[in-house]
Order: C-alpha cells, then structure tokens, then sequence
C-alpha cells in the first residue's frame, strides 16, 4: 500500500495518522463500543478522537516530559483509546496493561508494580473506574495517578512536541506465556511498516466496518484491531472481551448487525463460537458479509477452521474466510498471512513430522497429521527457517525455529541488553552485512513453498524416545476424547520419568464423582496414545478456573506446571505410570 490515509499524502507517525484522518473525514465514525455487549453504544468520530488525543496530550504534558513513558490502566472502552493517541501526540511512550481482575487482586497488583518499575513511568493514567487501585499500591507504585477520563487538559492548548518516525511509540509487556513479561519497544516507524504489512495481508476486504473484541492491551488488538482499522478509514465496532467470553455469540452478532467485512481472534475463540452456538442462534446470522475471518494461533488447528466453516456456512459463512495468520510482539504484530485457495493445508505423513520433518503424503496413506498455513511473508520481510542450535538454515520441508528479518521488528527489549542481542541480533552468516539481523521468534514452523507452517513453541516441545511431540497435540486429544474434559483448558508438559522424558498433563473438568473421574483418567490415556502413539506418564485432573493463562487468554504451560509442583493446585484425581519425578507435589495434594 502506497497510502495509510485516503486522499492524503503517507502517514509517517501515528500521530500524523490521526490528525490526517479528522482532518479528511471529520464526521466519519471512527470507534464504537457496546457498552454491555448488545444494546447501547457510545461512538468517536475521527475529529472527536484528533481533538480527545490533544485533550489528553495537555493534561500528560503537565507530568511527563517526551521521551517519558506512562502506564494506561484502563476497563476495555473508549476512554482508553483517547489516553493511548494522547500519550503519542505528547512525545511519551503509551504502556498498555490489562487491569488487575478482581478475583487474583494481589496478582494484578504485582505485575502492575512491576510494569511501573521496569518502565520507569512517569505516571499512570487511568479510568475513573479504576483510580481507586493508586491506593492499593505503596505510594501509587511510584508515579502519580491521573484520571484522564475526568475531562481536564485544554486540547487548544497542545502543542506538537516534534515526534518523528523513529520516537518510541508503544512499550509492548509481553504476555508472559512463556518467562516473566518483558518490554517490547515499539516505534513509530516499526508499526507503520507493519500497517503495510497488514494491509497486504487483507487486501480487498480492508473495506468496510471491522468488529473485534480482542484486548486493545495487546499487540492482535491493539494494532491490528484499532490502529490498522483507524489508518484504513473503517469504521471499527468493539466488544469487550469479558463479554465476548461470556457470551461468545455477541461476536458474530455484531458482525451480522453491522456488515463487517473483516474481524478474528485467536484459536480458542473459533472453538468457543461452535461450542456455545446453537442451531436456531446461527440461523439468526448473515455471515455473507465477510471477506476475511483471520485466526492466529502458534499453531492453527485445521479441525477448528473446518468446524467452524461448517457450523456457520447456514449463516452464509463463505468457505475458506477464515485464513491463518502469525505474529507476535516483538514484530509489531503481522509476520505471515494467508490467502484463499488450496495451500491453506498440507497433509503430512505422521512418522516424519514427529521426526521434525513435514513430507506430503495423501489421504489413507497410514498416519497422518493435517497443518494449517500461516500464510506468506509481506514484501519488505524475510523469514528463514533455522536450526536453532547450530543457528543454520534447515532444507525446505524441515521444522526449525522461525526467524524473522524486517522493517516491522522492534528495537528490542527494554533495559535487557543482552536478551535483546540473544532475541534479535541473530545473524545467519557473519560475514554479510552486519546490519541484517533476524528476530528469533522462539517459534517452532516449516515451509513448504512460500506458506509458513507454525508448529508451536521451541520451549514447549516434548521429546520422548527421540519423537517430537507438540503439548497441543495431547491437549486437544484429550479434550476431543469427552466433553467433560474442558475445551482449550488443559496444558501438557514433560515431566522426566525413570524411563527418561515423559508426557504429564494438567486438565480441567467439573466432574466431581470419584467413578466419572477414573473414567475420564482412562478415555484420556487412551486419547493421547492413539494420537500422538506416547501414553501418558502422568495425569492430573482439577476443576474449572485452575489452569493459569495471560490476561490475553494464552495458556501458561510453564506457569502452571510450577504452580502444580509447588503443591498450589487443586487435584480431584491423579494418575501416573512409572515414577515421575515431582517431589514437591504431595501425592493425592489438594489446595
């Protein structure tokens, strides 16, 4: 794409994004959000969000000078887009963070504390919902609150602070699914960049209204969600995600009410929308609107593209709208995104790929394993394929560690010199130019052409006797074996064993009846060894809301393992074979 603004020249700076667009179309709505997730609305136009930003620009200015960073604490709405555009249009690096949830206060808090120390902020702005948790804090965490929602600051008093394409604009707190949350410095040039990137991806359908209920804290959200949507002119519709989550088919109402052409979200989404839909509610739809349904996941399951394209295709859901698509932070958002048409899947021969090889083989041929397509690379990017011990390129066909190369990946991490290097200063061959450097994404995927084919992630593999095994792999074995088994709230794990490295799985259930329970143990073994052709060495099962996830709904494998060794878990029932080495879990311990 030549142009982020229609009928202007190029936006350098989201800033310039913003003033060029209420500039062009005033009048335009720009966002609106379901206050309750069905019924009334509040909107902004595009003038309404350039003069919001300016408001709250003046009201920043008065507390931290740019160059400065400010931490956003806000309830998902309106009032938090104008606090982000206002931190950019003051020169000072908006932090996003999800809100503490009130049922793990004390853990919210914490992770809060330790965003406001490691970002150095300046201040903290909030709602006035959530002003009152300064006072939970020792001295604020450090650095003033301010209500930004109050409607103080004077917009005719702002003045440009002179940002350019290479300020910091966003200070992106990884999710911590994998380690402790970490930040991810963003300029203003590295999300442009990515903007283009994302607009190659949607093509034709970045026309027309957007839905999304995804966290504006967060990359998928954020940028793709609001930032892309505002740069294309689109009116964008959003959804909290607490009410999405409660009711997931709010979603696809909205986008039946409003013709969206383009919304998604991750794996479990897709998932909960079959699940939790009922024949006579997807009847109510008109899904012919869309053009794209974009799923990211690491790694996409062509088991929940197909459900859902079959559940909703009565709701005139268009085969093949949902397309994959891959990105993560440390990227700005968008690395691969696919297109209609047949290279959205590859069937691979079993054997080979738990070998770390993807060879195509065809139906009925023995065992087989069916991947989804992440999609292509966007002009401008390069990713590579790359044994992530020898830090070499592997051949066409085998699975390595992704690394990616680009004008959308960040700086780096904040204050981590030496993460920084190790993440992205990788370099394939010394002795060319030493300025092409490759994000290591910590991802698992191969190629096969020019479609990108994610696998999951390099800390989570799970070897046993030489066989790769891919945690989701069993999890979703387990979870297909019954309906009992919790949907997306399992996470497997190796566990070592006297035999050497085994399988062990934590897995949700709210059957309580001790006899249900050693047959949900049995149906689960037998799932995971007719999947993956390894049995379980261990197996726990606990109720509902045990399994630790991010605020961004990824599950935290490594998290929830260290919280079952430590004895934190409550376990209903508990089954291994062997001995497996978890000396800190009590046999049979409940908490």
């Amino acid at each position: 794409m030549d142009r982020h603004v229609e009928g202007g020249s190029p936006a350098e700076t989201l800033v310039s994004l913003v003033r060029d667009r209420a500039a062009q179309t005033p009048d335009r709505m720009a966002f609106a959000f379901l206050v309750d997730g069905e019924g009334d609305q509040v909107e902004l136009s595009c003038a309404d969000l350039e003069r919001e930003a300016r408001r709250v620009a003046s009201l920043i200015g008065e507390r931290v000078a740019p160059g400065g960073r400010a931490v956003l604490v806000f309830e998902p709405g309106l009032d938090f887009l104008g606090a982000f555009f206002g931190c950019l249009f003051a020169g000072v690096t908006a932090v996003p963070v999800y809100p503490p949830f009130p049922q793990q206060l004390e853990a919210g808090l914490a992770r809060l504390g330790g965003v406001l120390e490691d970002s150095e902020a300046g201040a903290v702005l909030a709602s006035r919902a959530l002003i009152g948790l300064a006072d939970l804090m020792a001295n604020g965490g450090g650095a003033p609150w301010i209500e930004s929602d109050a409607g103080d600051g004077d917009p005719d008093g702002w003045r440009d602070p002179g940002v350019r394409p290479s300020t910091v604009a966003i200070m992106q707190y990884t999710s911590g699914s994998t380690s402790e949350p970490r930040g991810v410095v963003l300029h203003h040039e590295h999300v442009i960049a990515n903007l283009r990137s994302i607009d190659w991806f949607l093509g034709g359908a970045a026309h027309g209204p957007s839905v999304s209920w995804l966290p504006t804290y967060h990359d998928m959200g954020l940028i793709g969600g609001v930032i892309y949507n505002l740069s294309r002119g689109r009116p964008t519709h959003l959804l909290s995600p607490l009410h999405c989550l409660k009711r997931p088919g709010r979603w696809l109402e909205l986008v039946s009410g409003v013709r969206a052409t383009v919304t998604g979200g991750p794996n479990f989404a897709y998932e909960l929308a079959v699940r939790r839909s009922t024949e006579e509610e997807r009847a109510g739809l008109d899904l012919s609107c869309l053009d794209i349904c974009f799923i990211g996941a690491e790694p996409l399951r062509a088991e929940t593209v197909r459900r859902f394209e079959e559940a909703f295709a009565g709701s005139g859901l268009r085969a093949g709208t949902v397309l994959g698509c891959y990105g993560l932070a440390e990227a700005s958002l968008l690395v691969a995104g696919a297109q209609r048409g047949p290279s959205r899947t590859a069937t691979l021969d079993a054997g080979e790929f738990g070998r770390g090889r993807a060879v195509p083989t065809g139906a009925g041929m023995g065992r087989t394993v069916e991947a989804v397509s992440s999609g292509g690379t966007p002009p401008g990017h390069d990713v590579r394929i790359v044994d992530p011990v020898a830090a070499e390129e592997v051949p066409t066909g085998r699975i390595g560690e992704i690394w990616f190369h680009g004008p959308s990946v960040a700086e780096g991490y904040w204050h981590r010199p030496e993460l920084t290097e190790a993440t992205f200063g990788a370099r394939l061959h010394p002795e060319d130019d030493p300025t092409r450097r490759y994000l290591r994404t910590g991802d698992l995927g191969f190629l096969l052409g020019d479609q990108l084919f994610v696998t999951g992630r390099l800390k989570d593999l799970i070897v046993v006797r030489g066989r790769n095994v891919q945690p989701h792999d069993v999890e979703l074995a387990v979870q297909n074996a019954d309906p009992r088994h919790r949907a997306g709230r399992g996470v497997a794990f190796p566990v070592e064993t006297d035999l050497g490295e085994g399988i062990g799985l934590v897995q949700e259930t709210a059957e309580e009846d001790p006899a249900e329970l050693d047959s949900l143990a049995r149906l689960a073994r037998h799932a995971v060894t007719e999947a993956v052709e390894v049995s379980l060495a261990a197996l726990w099962l606990v109720p509902p809301r045990t399994i630790l996830t991010t605020a961004n709904g990824k599950l935290r494998r490594g998290a929830t393992r260290m919280a079952l060794e430590a004895g934190e878990l409550t376990i209903v029932h508990e089954s291994r074979r062997g001995t497996v080495q978890t000396e800190a879990l009590p046999s049979g311990a409940a908490t």
